[in-house]
């Protein structure tokens, strides 16, 4: 799949948003309740989770195109047998498979890497993309949504995985409760980035 254009001017066709984001990876039912759930959220009346509306604003702040890691196999409808796939997947190390890729990377020389925390680490489709993409000479900028542990530590194994790409350890971490009003934060973030 090519990255999503951002309908705003493109002043940053260099930047790639990729995110993972659990609502965008779920079987989740028509009409669910946004407001019900910690991770379901709504951007601009799509269904999205908690990253994915930061993907948003930092697209919107940066005129980056948005790249949804999806899985071939979607997680449960249910947040908390989610949880204990996440685990699961983490106990087993798997490498869930993904369904969507990204055909034009080379265009790209700045991803902006955003992912929930689970359980103090990457999900594990995280390992995929990281595993199946060389990002080397490439900046990448993580940011991550969180019940309370920031980064943990993400930003050292994103670094392992891809020891040939620069790693801003300058990331955003917002907790999963502030994300709805998250916009002048990543808007400030953006800016002290410089890009």
């Amino acid at each position: 799949t090519t990255a999503k254009q951002n309908s705003s001017e493109n002043k940053n066709s260099k930047a790639l948003v990729v995110y993972f984001t659990y609502a965008e990876n779920a079987e989740l039912p028509d009409g669910v309740d946004v407001s019900s759930s910690a991770s379901i959220q709504e951007w601009q009346e799509e269904i999205t989770g908690n990253t994915g509306v930061v993907a948003h604003m930092i697209s919107e702040a940066t005129g980056a195109n948005l790249f949804s890691i999806q899985t071939v196999e979607k997680y449960p409808s249910d947040y908390d047998e989610t949880v204990d796939q996440g685990q699961e997947e983490q106990g087993d190390n798997a490498r869930p498979e993904l369904s969507t890729q990204i055909e034009n990377l080379d265009d790209y020389d700045t991803i902006f890497l955003g992912y929930p925390n689970w359980n103090e680490d990457l999900p594990m489709p995280m390992y995929t993309f990281l595993e199946e993409y060389d990002l080397s000479g490439k900046t990448i900028i993580p940011f991550t949504t969180h019940g309370g542990s920031g980064f943990a530590s993400t930003i050292q194994t994103i670094e392992s995985l891809q020891p040939n790409a620069t790693v801003n350890e300058n990331g955003l971490s917002i907790s999963r409760n502030s994300v709805a009003d998250a916009k002048s934060d990543v808007v400030d973030w953006v800016n002290d980035l410089e890009l």
